[in-house]
């Protein structure tokens, strides 16, 4: 994918995550590239509280696979282990940054590839604290020699995945709540 194509895609996640706020009975804006780690800024409807959101998306075609009969296994490119080792965990951790990772709906090619993926043609949406985004980056960054650091979630298989490090969809997927605090 090229990178006018990948900003193009983050943008779709970017406007599908603050949709998905506002019904979801948030007060949400989006930063417009104003700060480099901060996507959308929201508060409940109280205006209590504000959370930074930090929005990750993979495209419509994108998801890792060992074989076409295997279970999606679906990976957010978080950070580059270098920007990781420095600061980016700091950052995760200090300025209290929720992640919302989110997969496009799923292309009629896409679906042709992964026929048991077939039900999977609308967008998902999945949220995750600041501690559980640094659980799986430390993971990775302990056990894999992989340049780039992903956050991953699987479909649902057995507990072969909890142990190499990844989450359930369920452990993940449309938490909103979590965002309230």
């Amino acid at each position: 994918m090229r990178k006018s194509e990948r900003g193009q895609v983050g943008l779709v996640g970017e406007y599908a995550v603050l949709s998905a706020l506002i019904l979801n009975g948030f007060n949400a804006a989006r930063t417009d590239g104003n700060s480099k780690d901060i996507d959308i800024l929201c508060m409940n409807s109280e205006f209590s509280k504000m959370t930074k959101v930090q929005v990750k998306t993979e495209g419509p075609d994108t998801f890792y696979q060992k074989n076409k009969k295997s279970l999606p296994h679906y990976a957010f490119h978080v950070s580059t282990s270098e920007k990781y080792r420095t600061n980016y965990r700091q950052i995760i951790l200090d300025q209290e940054i929720y992640f919302v990772f989110y997969l496009c709906p799923q292309t009629p090619m896409a679906l042709e590839a992964k026929p048991f993926d077939r039900n999977r043609t609308y967008g998902r949406f999945f949220v995750a604290s600041p501690e559980e985004v640094v659980r799986q980056l430390d993971f990775q960054a302990e056990h894999s020699n992989c340049k780039y650091l992903y956050f991953r979630v699987f479909e649902e298989v057995d507990d072969f995945c909890r142990r190499i490090g990844g989450d359930m969809m369920s452990d993940f997927e449309n938490r909103w709540d979590k965002l309230r605090g």
